[in-house]
């Protein structure tokens, strides 16, 4: 498989929102289906005050590619991924393990597992994408970007943040995103990196969503885990939230790699 890269970090993510609004980093996701949804795009736009100059793109197979596109002063920085719907049925993934878990660890927050795809060579040695394919029941697919974290890292370790667009008819999230921080083994080495995440439930879309492209808002509130375990958004603290969103910025940016 062929890259595309370009790295170099001016500023990243934020913890996608407040306490109890949406002003943080993420504008909102694009939804893009053809007119028989047999292929859809998704894409996670940030804010335009969000300067990041990383990207990467990568193909599979001829099904669509996952990536990450720099913001320009025209235009903002965006990830996600573009498959056709027939990946979760290609012979070569339905072998593969299916998993609960983000490449750092953290649970995706999915009830059942999906098969994670990548590139047969990590994009750098410190960053790389994920994609993530439901061929069980060809509902989910996602994507994730991973950034390398150091050992002195001041990301609260364990946190998830997760903005929720979209939710479908029984309340449960249908599309979203998150933020993860890393974890650190008990010498205080990290373990595993933290990153940004985009999941999609194409199936309920393809039958909640009119023709063409959607735009969807982030929800109000966001969910947070610690440890696995979701915590009231309102008992976190402003303050740990903008040590996390700082962190995230500085992580991205040592983990940024000139080629």
């Amino acid at each position: 498989m062929k890259f595309r890269v370009l790295l170099g970090f001016l500023g990243l993510l934020g913890a996608l929102a407040g306490t109890g609004c949406s002003k943080g980093m993420i504008d909102r996701v694009v939804v893009t289906p053809s007119a028989t949804f047999d292929s859809v795009r998704v894409a996670l736009f940030f804010k335009q005050d969000v300067q990041v100059l990383l990207a990467g793109t990568v193909p599979f197979n001829g099904y669509g590619f996952i990536y990450m596109n720099p913001s320009t002063p025209s235009s903002p920085f965006e990830m996600g991924f573009d498959f056709k719907t027939s990946i979760s049925s290609d012979p070569g993934y339905v072998e593969l393990t299916p998993t609960l878990y983000l490449p750092n660890g953290a649970p995706i927050g999915l009830t059942y597992p999906v098969v994670e795809i990548k590139g047969t060579q990590p994009i750098s040695p410190n960053f790389d994408l994920y994609g993530y394919v439901d061929v069980e029941k060809h509902a989910w697919f996602g994507t994730a970007a991973v950034f390398g974290m150091s050992e002195n890292t001041e990301i609260p370790l364990g946190m998830t943040i997760t903005q929720v667009f979209r939710r479908d008819q029984t309340g449960a999230p249908a599309l979203f995103a998150s933020v993860y921080g890393p974890t650190v083994g008990t010498s205080g080495e990290v373990k595993r990196a933290g990153g940004i995440a985009v999941f999609a439930n194409i199936d309920y879309l393809r039958t909640s969503m009119g023709q063409g492209a959607e735009t969807y808002l982030p929800e109000r509130n966001v969910i947070v885990t610690e440890s696995g375990e979701e915590i009231q958004s309102r008992n976190l603290s402003k303050r740990k939230l903008r040590r996390f969103e700082r962190s995230m910025i500085r992580e991205a940016n040592r983990a940024a790699v000139t080629h």
